[in-house]
């Protein structure tokens, strides 16, 4: 099977499980857009209304940083699994074992395609005006999905390895929620420990993301360049290391 091939087959299969997702549920598609709306609601509430944190606009900020980090959080968690949950599927048919992280990348992304453009109405109707630099959200989506795409197939991977590591991921993925900036600014953030905290490369696309949506300033263009290339070369080692490892992959999931 070559790469359009793959492509075409894994687009497919994530449409069939997106409608399958949405047929379950009373609401169907519409869910898509109630359960970020819920989300944000619950927000406000709490930060705005009740704990009144933070000051005007604080409850915008916070959104500005939840919502790329829960496309990354849903994203890795979902995809950590994928190979585990498809290894019936692995002993039927020879399959790329890359197809079961990318369906979970496919899905994933077009359900956060939706709730960007709920985020962006949010912002307008709240009075936060649009510029031209909020087109300057689809490059950084994009270098946040290179990111993600090689750390889902290395998540993926190694759980299959070491099962315990599915219940490993998620407390590891809370701990680096907590230092990427979501409930705080890094003018917080004491300046000898600044660059530490740029390691974490959400902390730094959340702060773009803000740059560009709260601020109408054009991203840190370098920054970005930069995480982007770190993930070029993830994407490369990973995609390298299924290659070489598929029937591999295949034993240790049947296990």
């Amino acid at each position: 099977m070559n790469t359009r091939q793959l492509l075409a087959v894994v687009w497919e299969k994530s449409k069939l499980n997106l409608k399958s997702e949405a047929a379950v549920n009373y609401l169907s598609y519409l869910w898509w857009i109630m359960e970020p709306v819920l989300h944000m609601l619950v927000y406000y509430l709490v930060f705005d209304v009740l704990l009144q944190r933070g000051g005007p606009g604080f409850v915008f900020f916070l959104l500005a940083g939840l919502v790329p980090w829960l496309w990354f959080s849903k994203l890795l968690v979902q995809a950590s699994n994928s190979l585990v949950t498809g290894r019936f599927l692995m002993g039927q048919i020879f399959i790329p074992k890359l197809f079961f992280p990318l369906v979970v990348i496919v899905q994933c992304s077009v359900k956060q395609a939706i709730v960007f453009i709920v985020l962006l109405l949010v912002l307008v109707i709240a009075g936060h005006q649009p510029s031209i630099q909020w087109l300057a959200i689809v490059p950084i989506a994009l270098v946040q999905l290179m990111l993600m795409m090689p750390l889902a197939f290395i998540f993926a991977a190694s759980v299959v390895f070491v099962r315990d590591l599915g219940f490993v991921i998620p407390t590891a993925l809370q701990f680096v929620f907590f230092c990427s900036g979501i409930f705080f600014s890094i003018d917080h953030i004491a300046p000898q420990y600044t660059q530490w905290f740029y390691v974490n490369p959400m902390a730094g696309l959340v702060q773009q993301y803000r740059e560009v949506l709260l601020n109408n300033n054009w991203p840190d263009w370098f920054y970005t360049a930069k995480v982007a290339a770190v993930s070029i070369v993830l994407w490369i080692l990973s995609i390298r290391f299924y290659r070489n490892n598929e029937c591999t992959i295949t034993r240790f999931a049947q296990d």
